[in-house]
């Protein structure tokens, strides 16, 4: 996936989309974040989140500057708390994709996962084990700095598996130690084909 960060000031088409971090705020602490300390451990505040305004500004941007895609980063963009009219918002710009890019624990919530997949965005959600096992747990726990996650993403994948058209899913796999010695990156695989 091609694409060009809010941070820089050059809006030119040369990419294929763009990357927009509607937050700061993550409700994990991966260890394969690419954020240089912990967004889970900073207070919420008003600044963590985007405001939206701001994101219709740069929606107007860069859909005039012609990018095609449109990824919804963050931390994790699902707490926003206005992620779901921000999705309105890309998808009514008739982008060929709004991708969220989320760790998938709000998609537990049915509603609000409903309301996710309604929108007609793709999600990418992460996925670093399949199953419910003490080895899955482990693992899992480790990769996402945070005890029982295991559960709930299981019960997010459910979800997804009911209210997405499968061709509108992207399932995210960070290839760590711990998901290929464990054999786990080929069950994960399976699952994802």
């Amino acid at each position: 996936m091609p694409f060009r960060e809010t941070s820089t000031a050059d809006l030119s088409s040369g990419t294929v989309g763009f990357g927009i971090d509607v937050t700061t705020n993550c409700n994990l602490d991966c260890v394969t974040c690419y954020y240089l300390d912990s967004p889970r451990n900073r207070p919420v505040s008003c600044h963590s989140y985007i405001p939206f305004g701001q994101f219709e500004l740069a929606m107007d941007k860069v859909s005039a500057a012609g990018f095609r895609e449109i990824y919804i980063l963050g931390g994790e963009p699902t707490l926003h708390p206005r992620i779901l009219d921000m999705l309105e918002s890309a998808m009514r710009r008739r982008f060929e994709q709004v991708l969220l890019v989320t760790n998938g624990l709000r998609l537990v919530d049915d509603d609000f996962c409903r309301r996710v997949a309604a929108s007609g965005v793709r999600v990418v959600a992460q996925r670093h084990v399949m199953g419910e096992g003490q080895e899955e747990r482990r693992i899992q726990d480790a990769l996402a700095g945070l005890k029982g996650t295991l559960a709930q993403v299981n019960r997010a994948f459910v979800n997804i598996e009911r209210m997405f058209d499968p061709a509108k899913v992207v399932v995210q796999c960070c290839l760590t130690r711990p998901v290929v010695e464990s054999g786990q990156v080929f069950d994960v695989y399976r699952y994802a084909k």
